[in-house]
């Protein structure tokens, strides 16, 4: 009997375990909203001259504060400031001020884009959250330059 007991136990507290870390995933992209973005450079695409020049300076890191504006069911939009063309790529303006962002959330699952209006250039990161923070990898939508990124909310 008091096996029975113990196992159903167990099985609540495993269910129970799994229930909250659901439900912590869906919590974690929250608007308003402010977090912190590291990416780090895995690999870097040879950079046109055009780049080259338009780079004051190369890093293989960056860290870009992001604003949710909202969080509606499957889909996320707000925007973030930092300097992400210091990676070697050209993502949007190159300019002070805040950028869009935009993305979508499914089964655990995000993908969020950065520069979501440049036609060429937008940053996609692809990840999940686990443990309170949300990682992944991040690509370019045009080059083969790419990465890993943290997010972290403020």
């Amino acid at each position: 009997m008091t096996r029975i007991i113990r196992g159903r136990l167990i099985v609540a507290a495993v269910c129970l375990a799994a229930a909250c870390q659901t439900s912590l995933k869906k919590d974690f992209w929250l608007a308003p909203g402010d977090y912190d973005v590291q990416l780090v450079v895995k690999k870097r695409g040879a950079l046109t001259p055009e780049l080259r020049q338009a780079l004051s300076r190369l890093s293989d890191t960056a860290l870009v504060h992001m604003r949710l504006d909202s969080v509606a069911r499957d889909s996320i939009f707000g925007t973030y400031t930092g300097e992400i063309h210091t990676l070697g790529i050209m993502a949007g303006r190159v300019t002070p001020g805040p950028q869009a962002v935009a993305g979508s959330i499914r089964n655990g699952r995000f993908s969020l884009e950065l520069s979501p209006d440049a036609t060429d250039a937008g940053v996609i990161l692809d990840g999940e959250v686990a443990d309170g923070q949300a990682i992944g990898t991040w690509h370019t939508e045009t080059g083969p330059t790419n990465g890993s990124f943290v997010v972290r909310r403020r």
